[in-house]
């Protein structure tokens, strides 16, 4: 018997905008977008609303400025897609809750209609447009603060919003302030875990720019960026707040996220009868790349070292050692952060993890349900994406 698996991008929602999601954020505009139309927003009322829809955080945070003075409607074609590298996520939680942005399409689609008195999405202007992976124009902008709204609006070509500019560093704190506990939008403020993240990225800013920008890695600066940022967090104890965000970076400096080329170069310099490519080393050995920490990367691992499992074993039943050269994964996304404390004891938990996370729990209960014949094809419908002979959005083919 031989079971092919396919490696997919975890999808939430397949509802009416699923395809305007799937080839914009996903394969980030690769294709030409095909929107329903131009957004319901009234570009004189957005700007008549200007006084209440102006986040304040922008007139707030240091050396964060105003592209234009008025609200925009940019089209969404020069709006980065959301999973590029160059994009960037503030909270250290989930990216995007798909309940919180199902719920923002219903009132834009209802009767509530697109809040005018509400603060806008932001977008900033990057100082440097990124190529397209499609080859055909650049992104001229990233979104800031707004992305559950960035995608219940996927239908439209259009998206409104206010632009500014800035250093990076300042604009990641706008982003985190952005997110501070306001009683107007329905969206998830932030955290004191998101801040400490925020806070942690300050102190390396400011040792990257030999102190122009980010905090001083000490805690009188961290109280006062506190208090200037996000006052809401760790209001009564900001010192013990701050020595957190002090020691966590203490350990955390000294610990490399290295991508799979710098391993591969390492390995060649290093260990050159090692290898992370999936082919036979000196010693007939097969190695595969494993980076720990996120659940689609390690899936993705998981199904190479089976597929070459299978392989060897069908063409001749002699199957060579396999081994993962592994690491782990830093970030936004990633529980359990890894530390220079925590990493001989997670290296130590992740040993046999490829048997005990996806062996055991997912290959071997398909192949009894197989046998037994409780296993059947999924049903595959598609949604609409043929303009040209006419399909509708209200129905899967």
């Amino acid at each position: 018997m031989e079971i092919i698996v396919t490696k997919t991008q975890d999808t939430s929602v397949l509802d009416g905008q699923s395809s305007a999601i799937i080839s914009n954020a996903l394969l980030g505009n690769t294709t030409s977008m095909k929107y329903r139309q131009n957004g319901p927003w009234d570009i004189e009322k957005l700007i008549n609303f200007g006084e209440v829809n102006l986040p304040k955080a922008i007139l707030t945070t240091d050396d964060i400025s105003l592209v234009e003075d008025d609200p925009q409607i940019i089209s969404r074609d020069d709006i980065l897609s959301l999973d590029w590298p160059e994009a960037f996520q503030v909270r250290v939680s989930a990216n995007v809750h798909w309940d919180s942005v199902n719920v923002i399409k219903e009132d834009i689609c209802g009767a509530a209609g697109w809040a005018y008195n509400a603060p806008l999405p932001v977008l900033e202007k990057l100082k440097t447009p990124i190529k397209k992976a499609n080859g055909k124009g650049s992104y001229l902008y990233r979104v800031v603060e707004g992305r559950h709204r960035f995608h219940a609006t996927m239908d439209y070509k259009d998206f409104p919003c206010y632009v500014v500019k800035g250093h990076e560093a300042d604009i990641r704190t706008l982003a985190q302030a952005l997110n501070n506990p306001d009683s107007v939008t329905k969206k998830r403020d932030n955290n004191d875990q998101d801040v400490q993240s925020t806070v942690q990225e300050q102190l390396k800013f400011y040792d990257d720019t030999n102190g122009k920008y980010g905090v001083k890695p000490e805690v009188s600066s961290i109280i006062d960026y506190l208090k200037k940022n996000f006052h809401h967090v760790s209001s009564n104890d900001r010192k013990s707040f701050a020595h957190r965000c002090l020691s966590a970076e203490g350990i955390l400096k000294d610990l490399e996220d290295l991508k799979i080329q710098q391993q591969a170069a390492l390995l060649r310099e290093y260990h050159p009868d090692t290898v992370l490519n999936g082919k036979k080393d000196s010693k007939g050995r097969v190695g595969l790349p494993l980076r720990i920490g996120r659940t689609q990367e390690q899936n993705n691992a998981f199904i190479d070292m089976a597929e070459s499992y299978v392989k060897y074993y069908q063409e001749g039943g002699v199957v060579p050692d396999h081994y993962f050269i592994g690491s782990f994964t830093m970030g936004a996304g990633v529980n359990n952060q890894p530390t220079t404390l925590n990493l001989d004891k997670k290296r130590q938990d992740a040993q046999g993890i490829f048997l005990r996370e996806f062996v055991l729990p997912l290959a071997v209960p398909l192949v009894e349900m197989y046998n037994k014949r409780i296993l059947k094809e999924p049903e595959l419908r598609f949604i609409a994406q043929n303009n040209g002979k006419g399909e509708t959005q209200d129905i899967l083919y």
